[in-house]
Parts: C-alpha cells; sequence; structure tokens
C-alpha cells in the first residue's frame, strides 16, 4: 500500500531528496521508523512532494535514541487523510522547516511527540479538512514542548491549531511570529487534561479568536491560495531578526526567500521580519514573481 518506505536506516543516517509520489496507495511516503536503540546523524527529508495518496502524504519518525528526522522544503497536497504525520513519540526528535501541506482531507500537520521538543518554522497549513496542526503529547515526565516560528495556518476545517495530552501536566508550547486562522476558529490551545503554558501577551502574532491579536492578515488571495501579504497587512514588520533558529536555515520563509527585507514606504524602517511564513518581499512584481 505505499509508494515508498525507507526504514531501519543504519548508523550514518540517510538523505532522501527531490522525490515525488503522486496517486500512492494508503500511504504515499514512510521515512524513518528505525527500531533499534542507537545514536544516530540526521536522516534528512528534503525536496519532497507528496500528493494525491489514497490516505496519509507521508509518515515520518525517527525511532532510537539520538535520532533526528530533519523535513525540510517539502509539499504534502491533495491527499486522501493528514498531509504529513510526524511521530517522536520514541527518543528521537523531529524538525519541520518551509513545508507546505494544503488541500489534504485530513489534518494538515499531525505530530505525536513523547518528552523531546519538535520545532515547526514556515509552514503553511492551509485548506484541510481537519485541523491544521494538531499535537497530541504521550510523554512520560510530566510535560511536552513544541515550538512554533513562523507558521501560516489558515482556513482549515477544523482549529488552526490544536493540542491533546491525556497524562502530561503542562505543555510548554510556544507560537511566535505566525498567523492562526480556522473555519473553527484559531486556536484549542489544549485539551483533555493538563494546563497549556501559551501564552497570548507573548506570541506576537495573529490570532483568530484572541483579543488584541484577532485581525485580517490581508492576503493577496486567500481563496486562490495566495497566502503572500498585501502592502497594507498588518503582519509586516511585527517580527525581530530570526534568532536561536531551530536550525541554520531559519532565516528563510517557506518559498526560500531571504527574510527581513526593508521595502521603502512599507512598514517600519528597517530590516523586521514579517508574521507568518511568507515574507513580504515588495508590491506585485519583481522578487515575488519570479518564485512560486
Amino acid at each position: 500500500d505505499n509508494s515508498i518506505r525507507v526504514l531501519n536506516v543504519d548508523a550514518n543516517g540517510a538523505t532522501l531528496e527531490d522525490v515525488r509520489v503522486t496517486a500512492g496507495g494508503s500511504e504515499g511516503l514512510r521515512f524513518g521508523r528505525a527500531t533499534f536503540p542507537t545514536t544516530a546523524a540526521d536522516m534528512v527529508m528534503r525536496r519532497c512532494t507528496v500528493d494525491r495518496s489514497g490516505g496519509s502524504g507521508a509518515h515520518v519518525g525517527p525511532g532510537g535514541l539520538g535520532r533526528r528526522i530533519r523535513v525540510l522544503d517539502c509539499v504534502f497536497r491533495g491527499n486522501g487523510g493528514t498531509g504529513l504525520h510526524a511521530n517522536a513519540t520514541s527518543y528521537g526528535s523531529i524538525a519541520i522547516d518551509r513545508c507546505w501541506t494544503v488541500d489534504n482531507g485530513g489534518d494538515g500537520l499531525r505530530v505525536t511527540t513523547g518528552d523531546y521538543g519538535v520545532p515547526i518554522s514556515n509552514v503553511v497549513s492551509a485548506r484541510n479538512g481537519g485541523r491544521g496542526i494538531f499535537l497530541r503529547f504521550v510523554g512520560s515526565e510530566g510535560f511536552a514542548a513544541l515550538n512554533f516560528e513562523h507558521c501560516t495556518v489558515v482556513f482549515n476545517a477544523g482549529f488552526a491549531l490544536e493540542t491533546h495530552c491525556a497524562s502530561c501536566a503542562v505543555s510548554f508550547s510556544s507560537l511566535s511570529h505566525s498567523i492562526a486562522r480556522g473555519i473553527n476558529g484559531g486556536l484549542e490551545p489544549f485539551s483533555n487534561g493538563g494546563t497549556s503554558a501559551f501564552q497570548p501577551s507573548a506570541w506576537n502574532s495573529l490570532v483568530q479568536g484572541v483579543p488584541g491579536a484577532d485581525a485580517d492578515p490581508r492576503f493577496r488571495d486567500a481563496a486562490g491560495g495566495d497566502y503572500r501579504l498585501l502592502p497594507d497587512s498588518p503582519a509586516i514588520d511585527r517580527a525581530p531578526p530570526p534568532g536561536g533558529a531551530p536550525f541554520a536555515e531559519q532565516p528563510f520563509d517557506a518559498r526560500r526567500q531571504y527574510r527581513a527585507y526593508d521595502i521603502a514606504g512599507v512598514g517600519t524602517v528597517g530590516e523586521i521580519a514579517a508574521l507568518g511564513a511568507l515574507e513580504f518581499t515588495g508590491a506585485l512584481g519583481r522578487h515575488d514573481e519570479c518564485s512560486a
């Protein structure tokens, strides 16, 4: 039922890049999921596209002590179930950057994590049939950590962002420099027990339903799937220059445009980045029209 499986990768790690899986069976792509505990190099999934699979687009999971999977510059579009399911329930970890998960039948991005953090940055999750991003904590240490930065999570059938934890006491999750809007609302901060550590005053994001942060981000063509910002968007020049990036490439947005442009006559003078996954790089034309 799987179009591609890359499993039980050895201690040298592996890189899967420039692969397209289209019209797969019940699952388009499965990567990682090693079953033996060992310290290993990163496994990297880069510039892959998974579309129109009958079920989930892709399932990634490190498995094994010290393993990490990095999912970079990937697209998960039009799959029957969840676009991308990232599973870090063992002792590995996952980092996701500059990915698109759109028009899938289920959740856009589903993350199952234990006691290890999962940095998610520059992700566009839009028009999915479920939640934009669904986080399920299964940790044994009583807390879970998840960090979102510069994400655009909009127009999904469920909440833009929902977290669930059956046993952990506190969710140390941060949402910064992002845009979160959903058909049913922006956030379902925490469900089924526990206490969320989300701090609305510290988000510096545009979040539907949050007083003082609920504003129309002013996309160029939301109905047509163009989530770049118009020049009068309140999301422009709202984020300081990237610092403490989860990995070195974070200064680029979801289209690999360099962040923190200073456009004459727009926003604040100086290189201050925009909120969301797509940097504002000028009026129509020039930089924007040459990269889709």
